[in-house]
């Protein structure tokens, strides 16, 4: 069914730099939304659905690094046609960064 709502948790809007690997390759990218099992990414690469990934990023105001591997779910082009969109699920992650990821959204959440 098309615009029937698929995820499980709430993301929030982001703006925050991330490092995505795919075998030796690194791209930088942009973070836009974030939640406790993905996120949606622009990137300057095109990747398949299905991909794995690993992505690493910093909370803001935090000196916490989250490291994750990730599924690529979709993805899309966006304005700028050498910028693609991908959204990210998480297959693993270390607790201590899932606690930190789920302690920052929480927090997030109460401000809105």
């Amino acid at each position: 069914m098309t615009g029937v709502e698929k995820r499980k948790e709430v993301r929030i809007p982001v703006e925050l730099g991330t490092q995505i690997r795919k075998g030796a390759s690194v791209y930088m990218g942009k973070v836009l939304n974030l939640s406790l099992n993905g996120m949606f990414v622009n990137v300057p690469a095109s990747f398949q659905e299905g991909d794995t990934i690993d992505v690493i990023f910093n909370l803001p105001h935090k000196e916490t690094r989250i490291e994750a591997q990730a599924e690529i779910r979709w993805k899309s082009e966006v304005e700028n046609p050498s910028v693609f969109g991908i959204g990210l699920q998480f297959v693993s992650m270390p607790v201590r960064n899932r606690e930190a990821l789920g302690s920052y959204i929480s927090k997030a959440l109460m401000v809105v």
